[in-house]
């Protein structure tokens, strides 16, 4: 009865906003719990990679939480999973392509988290961190080009947080020559859509990024 009340007070217009806010809401609970559903399913996982010994494939699942909790806006579990990629990175060499996501995961972790310090010494510090995530996903980069476009938006990434707005601006525009040249169509729609995130409104490229990012991932 109250929520017929509320439709009989508001215009067409105002149910209409109201309906779609409530869709979104209920869309966005099944995200956020689908995502801790797979967040709870990798952590079971660590437990029994941890027991068999496979190091490097625990690294990649931590870089899958890092994804997971930052979507969520889970800050604290986000880093707290990318300092246990970043412990097992330390002590083990890049051996084989595939293991870039485990690679990359701190550097998304510290990055991501950077972005909502609470304070000036918090974000100090994920930014040592960040710097230190990035080059070691460089050096894996020299090694194994196909990490070279993520790498270099993360780069990217950490130069814009950095204020060096320029130098991030040249390495992103860099990275998508890269991505082209290798044919890694993906990463060359998501260093667009970096740009696009970063550039001022007015920015004239800003047409140019929203339509290669758009025709590339019609691709896929």
């Amino acid at each position: 009865a109250g929520g017929q009340q509320l439709k009989d007070a508001l215009g067409p217009s105002e149910i209409l906003q109201s309906m779609l806010a409530e869709v979104k809401e209920r869309d966005l609970d099944r995200e956020l719990g689908a995502h801790q559903l797979r967040a709870d399913l990798r952590q079971q996982n660590l437990a029994a990679m941890d027991r068999a010994g496979f190091e490097l494939e625990q690294a990649h699942v931590h870089s899958l939480l890092v994804q997971a909790h930052l979507r969520r806006g889970d800050w604290a579990s986000a880093r707290q999973a990318g300092d246990a990629g970043a412990h097992i990175n330390a002590r083990s060499s890049p051996t084989f392509y595939s293991q870039l996501e485990g690679y990359a995961g701190p550097a998304h972790a510290y990055l991501g988290c950077w972005q909502m310090a609470s304070d000036a010494s918090e974000a100090r510090a994920l930014s040592r961190q960040a710097l230190a995530a990035c080059r070691k996903l460089r050096k894996f980069a020299r090694i194994f080009p196909v990490a070279r476009p993520r790498s270099m938006r993360l780069e990217g990434m950490y130069k814009w947080l950095s204020g060096n707005r320029r130098g991030a601006i040249r390495t992103w525009e860099a990275g998508i020559e890269v991505a082209r040249r290798l044919g890694m169509r993906y990463e060359e729609a998501l260093t667009h859509l970096e740009l696009l995130r970063r550039l001022e409104p007015g920015a004239a490229s800003r047409p140019v990024h929203l339509a290669q990012a758009g025709s590339l991932l019609r691709q896929l």
